[in-house]
């Protein structure tokens, strides 16, 4: 270590000043950062290579599992909506093998990083809201009868 005399006291000299450490540690960090990214859109492009003849589900995603990164998350009774699964494909990406394998009407996926959670399709509520809609029309006004800007009416039926 080496001591200097500054301003009457004696100090240490750091070896590497402080801003460089700064510098160094913020520059790791983006390396890091951009290195984990590419290690995501790697198992997203991952070839996928299947054959199965009537084959459960749960089988044939443990299978893509193998193959890549990805976990599942399903509920078992996923299997009853498939029925068996007879299937070959070589060099797909994931998306398409879950757009073939998984009925489009009964069942969705959402991919999250390295997860993929399936579930069963919903009914569309929202059809059924808007023929039963009604349309309303009229004014909110104040106390003194101004119409008030951008109100609007909840129907609690």
């Amino acid at each position: 270590m080496q001591y200097f005399l500054v301003n009457k006291k004696l100090e240490r000299k750091r070896a590497i000043p402080y801003s460089i450490h700064v510098k160094i540690v913020r520059h790791v960090f983006l390396m890091l950062i951009f290195s984990l990214n590419i290690l995501i859109v790697q198992a997203s492009n991952q070839s996928i290579t299947l054959k199965f003849q009537k084959a459960k589900l749960n089988r044939v995603l443990e299978e893509i599992s193998n193959q890549t990164k990805f976990q599942f998350f399903y509920n078992d009774q996923i299997n009853q909506v498939t029925g068996p699964i007879t299937i070959e494909l070589s060099g797909a990406t994931i998306t398409q093998v879950l757009d073939k394998i998984l009925p489009k009407n009964k069942l969705e996926y959402q991919i999250t990083e390295s997860q993929i959670t399936i579930n069963l399709r919903t009914t569309n509520r929202s059809n059924s809201n808007v023929q039963s809609q009604e349309y309303i029309e009229g004014s909110i006004k104040d106390i003194n009868g101004v119409p008030l800007v951008g109100a609007s009416i909840k129907d609690k039926r």
